[in-house]
């Protein structure tokens, strides 16, 4: 069933303990068919709609029925089948059958033997049994009535909507391992992972199921709730307003040491090709021998230069020769071929380390850092707000801490095992947050070093353009390479 295409995001709800009604409902609302509806109530083994159009057609086929053929005397299994409205069976296979088919006395008997309902020996017992068999029959409905409407009382919102509460009650369904909501609440409000059970999903996927700051005002109303949704707000409502920072707290301390991990590795790899660009010598060279061209074919005007950014730097690379396949760039390499100093080439070799930089932004990794050090300073706010808790429960007497409930008690010791958890935490998240500070400050000498190398402004200019720019011209001068070699190749086959 859960691979039906129509239901089966409908049994996953049902196997996920949603209560039949609500799945129910969810069908209502996204307008399935009342016959796939009891599709699955019948799979459920829940009591079924009763639907109008088979109503007409089981009375037409009451009326087609052949009088020859004896009813069964004692109640057989139903088979519950959905038939084809009037309109389909005109071409369909059906049509071709006869309705006046007689089913033999002997055919009759052997279903009564194998599908009935009920063991023949007690069908066809005294009346007193047929009695108490009808009496069971109706207390059995008495009793389906009855709990249907308990079921319709249990299910009635007093303040959430409809498809929020059912969403939350899906939601709230993977938590049922846990014994009790308020087993976890506690948990992450403590900073405890419970052996390993209550994972990152877990804490995480919560975080849509809590209630908003609107929902929270209207808790009160939700008192004489009994719907699973609202019984669970007005239980995380005892959890604030700690719940949401702590759990917060609890996210981050998962993912801190990771984040840290992966913003310092690529300040790494952005640093090591600022100092492999600034200085690689045959880079140098290149470029020198491209102003040189370029001074030379702007002579006698106004556009002689001393250096050329990063833009015209690409310009240089695109124009054409009047044979319109030669570029300045072509030229070059060829020049230094000529004067023997192919080594000078192997700078595309030597700027491997472009191809991985041309995908970080300094700018962006900036950011990362500052949200790290906000998170840091969260959970270190946290800490404090704890501290001062635990400092105000010191001052309070015994008396006030023997309620019924004994909320004070217990958040008294959430408090203490959260401060605790997170001081260790802390102590190595501040260590590796100060690896990283250094890290962003090599970076940051680096980027600032390169930036002003091709003559760039520091403030506007980002390390991912200037390094797209760069492995751009690495690739056009490999090809320029292959370029020139071949047709010197060609060249030296046509002399011969």
């Amino acid at each position: 069933m859960k691979t039906d295409t129509v239901l089966g995001k409908y049994a996953k709800m049902a196997a996920m303990g949603v209560p039949f009604p609500n799945v129910l409902a969810k069908m209502k609302l996204d307008e399935v068919k009342i016959n796939d509806r009891n599709r699955l109530a019948r799979t459920l083994n829940q009591e079924q709609e009763k639907d109008p159009s088979k109503v007409i057609a089981n009375t037409n086929t009451n009326t087609n029925s052949n009088t020859n053929t004896r009813r069964p005397s004692v109640p057989l299994q139903k088979i519950h089948w959905n038939a084809l409205p009037d309109e389909k069976l005109k071409k369909s296979i059906w049509s071709t059958f006869t309705t006046d088919t007689e089913i033999e006395e002997e055919d009759i008997q052997e279903l009564e033997k194998l599908f009935c309902s009920i063991p023949v020996a007690a069908a066809r017992d005294g009346s007193s049994s047929s009695l108490s068999s009808s009496l069971s029959l109706l207390s059995s409905k008495s009793n389906s009535n009855s709990n249907k409407k308990k079921n319709d009382n249990d299910m009635k919102l007093f303040s959430l909507e409809g498809k929020r509460a059912q969403n939350i009650v899906i939601g709230l369904s993977q938590y049922k391992s846990f014994g009790s909501y308020s087993i976890m609440l506690s948990a992450i409000c403590s900073l405890d992972n419970l052996g390993g059970t209550l994972t990152l999903d877990h804490v995480e996927n919560l975080v849509p199921l809590l209630p908003t700051v609107t929902e929270l005002k209207k808790v009160i109303d939700m008192k004489d709730s009994k719907h699973p949704a609202e019984l669970f707000f007005l239980l995380a409502k005892d959890f604030y307003p700690e719940l949401p920072r702590r759990l917060n707290c609890f996210i981050m301390t998962q993912h801190f040491e990771n984040y840290c991990a992966g913003t310092e590795t690529k300040m790494r790899a952005l640093s090591l090709a600022c100092s492999e660009v600034v200085s690689n010598q045959n880079l140098s060279r290149v470029l020198q021998k491209m102003l040189a061209i370029g001074n030379v074919m702007n002579q006698g005007t106004n556009k002689e230069a001393t250096g050329v950014t990063l833009d015209s730097l690409m310009k240089m690379v695109n124009t054409k020769g009047v044979d319109k396949k030669t570029s300045i760039l072509d030229y070059v390499v060829k020049n230094i071929i000529d004067k023997g100093e192919e080594k000078v080439l192997l700078v595309s070799k030597d700027l491997a380390v472009i191809d991985d930089a041309q995908r970080l932004s300094s700018k962006e990794i900036m950011k990362e850092i500052e949200l790290i050090k906000k998170n840091l300073d969260g959970m270190e706010d946290e800490l404090k707000k704890c501290n001062e808790q635990m400092l105000a429960m010191e001052s309070m007497g015994p008396a006030e801490f023997s309620s019924p409930t004994g909320r004070k008690s217990k958040a008294k010791q959430m408090n203490s095992e959260f401060h605790g958890a997170l001081s260790n935490h802390l102590v190595r998240f501040r260590t590796v947050y100060s690896t990283l500070e250094k890290a962003k400050e090599k970076m940051l000498i680096g980027v600032t070093h390169v930036i002003e190398y091709f003559g760039e402004d520091v403030n506007s200019c980002d390390t991912i353009k200037l390094f797209s720019v760069l492995q751009q011209f690495r690739s056009a001068l490999h090809q320029s390479k292959e370029t020139v070699t071949r047709r010197e190749r060609a060249n030296k086959g046509v002399k011969k």
